[in-house]
């Protein structure tokens, strides 16, 4: 339970940091097995925090080349980079982002206090 709260909480604190940097989820549909997001803004959001050279700063940054790094890149209707992510949850509780388990992501963000 801990774990998944953990969890729970990274997601949330990326999702802050992404809205906080000007990153746009574009679409949010909740399919029967899992979900599609596409964000905008990534790569503002990622320069707004390397700008900040604070320890959460660098943390955040960390994490979200992780999940850039896992991320389908395409582009908006408004011509900057978008990535898109399908997430779906295994039945043992895992996640994986576009089909890639993301554990080693989470493990390694939790490794950095």
């Amino acid at each position: 339970m801990e774990k998944m709260m953990r969890r729970m909480m990274i997601g949330l604190t990326v999702a802050g940091l992404l809205m906080a940097g000007g990153a746009v989820a574009q679409t949010a549909k909740t399919p029967t097995s899992g979900t599609n997001i596409s964000v905008v803004g990534l790569e503002d959001s990622l320069s707004k925090l390397q700008a900040m050279k604070t320890r959460n700063a660098a943390q955040a940054v960390l994490f979200l080349q992780l999940i850039k790094g896992v991320g389908k890149k395409g582009t908006a209707a408004d011509g900057r980079s978008q990535y898109d992510y399908r997430i779906d949850v295994t039945d043992s509780g895992g996640v994986l982002v576009n089909g890639i388990d993301i554990a080693p992501i989470l493990n390694a963000a939790n490794a950095v206090k």
